[in-house]
């Protein structure tokens, strides 16, 4: 691999396998093992020892082989370093060569659905799209049909498991970044981030499972949104107002942030926004009274205008919350003057 040339411009990448590699050396392919090792001054690791994560001297089990028990010893640590010796304890030379050349090709496919698998999401509900190249096939990583009921070992792809077939691989792959929500996040520049995001939706499937009040509860808030913006598009014919049409889903996640801020102790939240949206969030999160909000397009109130000199969708406004259990909360949206 020529690193000047493929990575020479590229160091949000390099870093994100620097950091890989110094929490675990077995995470990223050997070419990085061998170029972070010579630049930390450590022996260079060979190919047949491409995975073995440094470990305690080895305990040997009843059977005589070295089978992964002194690495599971260390925990969650251990797991992924102990997962991949038991796989190939007891085979051949050349067929372990063959089971890491395997294992490395399945950690590749694991980071490209992180990084392209929301270019394949489910998103086109009218099946108009082209269906999309084999880009995140097997085979394109050197993997075949015959490997999919083979145990790999799962890496850092956060399941639960240190072990999985390649089919439970892949299936899980495409729930967690294949659905009907893509997930781009491997172009940000904090690693830390990158990482935090990943494991939440990998643990997850990237759904979260909601009870039925709760999803009632955000269908009433996704309807009081629509119902604003329908009557306000109607009523007041040709009114700039920066409407939240298209955008709705801001109103229930703003209703859960404020929800879930008051349970953890919060007591006040200020809010900072431009003009789109704003006069969706004074009416069903700070719980503005609408009739205020219809006299600003209809310039009823002259004399409470006189001088102000500023439009509806600047304006700020305070209101007190209590959330569901009983938490009261101070909301305060700031004015936007333009």
């Amino acid at each position: 691999m020529d690193f000047d040339r493929d990575f020479g411009v590229n160091q949000v990448f390099v870093e994100d396998q620097y950091e890989r590699w110094r929490d675990n050396p077995a995470a990223v392919d050997l070419d990085w093992q061998q170029y972070f090792s010579r630049l930390a001054g450590l022996p260079a690791p060979q190919p047949a020892q491409t995975l073995a994560r440094p470990a305690p001297a080895p305990v040997t089990s009843g059977n005589g082989h070295g089978n992964g028990a002194a690495a599971r010893a260390l925990g969650s640590e251990g797991a992924f370093a102990g997962a991949l010796l038991d796989l190939s304890a007891a085979a051949p030379d050349a067929q372990r060569l063959d089971a890491e050349e395997k294992q490395e090709a399945v950690a590749e496919l694991i980071n490209a659905y992180r990084i392209r698998g929301h270019l394949f999401a489910n998103i086109d509900p009218l099946g108009l799209l082209k269906p999309p190249p084999p880009e995140l096939e097997p085979e394109n990583f050197g993997l075949t049909r015959e490997d999919l009921d083979k145990p790999f070992a799962t890496g850092d792809f956060n399941v639960g498991a240190p072990t999985l077939p390649l089919r439970e691989i892949i299936a899980r792959l495409k729930r967690t970044y294949c659905r009907t929500i893509g997930a781009e996040f491997m172009h940000g520049e904090d690693p830390v981030i990158r990482r935090w995001l990943q494991e939440r939706m990998e643990a997850t499937g990237n759904e979260v499972q909601l009870s039925r009040e709760e999803k009632l509860r955000i269908l009433g808030r996704l309807t009081d949104a629509e119902t604003l913006e329908t009557f306000l598009h109607k009523k007041y014919i040709g009114a700039k107002r920066f409407s939240l049409e298209g955008g709705e889903s801001l109103i229930p996640l703003m209703d859960w942030l404020i929800e879930e801020f008051g349970e953890r102790g919060g007591e006040e939240i200020v809010i900072g926004m431009a003009h789109r949206g704003r006069l969706n969030i004074l009416a069903n999160i700070l719980q503005k009274d609408l009739s205020a909000i219809f006299a600003e397009f209809e310039d009823k109130d002259a004399q409470e205008l006189m001088g102000r000199g500023d439009v509806k969708y600047h304006l700020g406004y305070s209101s007190d919350r209590v959330t569901r259990t009983g938490k009261e909360l101070h909301l305060s949206l700031a004015f936007n003057p333009s």
